[in-house]
């Protein structure tokens, strides 16, 4: 995924993912996991690396996620696979502004 996002969309409200939870939000057909965490933001695709199983975000801890399907634990913080490392959830950049959760899609492809 490029750093560089072109396209901000506001995918959540900030005051509805307390510390310690996470969200699942869809944009068209892609999902998305949000992560709000002691040290801050995270967002990443919700497809797990292993097998393309969903993650749901009512299996986080409030530091790591598990895919229920083969029990492959996420840290929120940076993506990596706890038990696989290699095996990183697809990152997509986060920011927050005026109580809403921002997060950073690639440019559409033009033509």
């Amino acid at each position: 995924m490029n750093a560089l996002a072109a396209d901000w969309l506001p995918m959540a409200n900030e005051a509805e993912i307390p510390v310690g939870k996470a969200s699942l939000v869809r944009r068209q057909r892609q999902e998305l996991l949000i992560f709000h965490t002691e040290s801050g933001w995270t967002c990443y695709d919700n497809t797990c690396p292993h097998a393309g199983a969903p993650i749901f975000a009512d299996h986080f801890d409030g530091e790591t996620v598990t895919c229920m399907y083969h029990g492959l634990r996420f840290r929120a913080s940076d993506g990596g696979c706890a038990d696989c490392p290699g095996w990183d959830l697809e990152p997509y950049p986060v920011k927050v502004e005026e109580g809403k959760v921002w997060i950073g899609f690639p440019p559409a492809p033009t033509g």
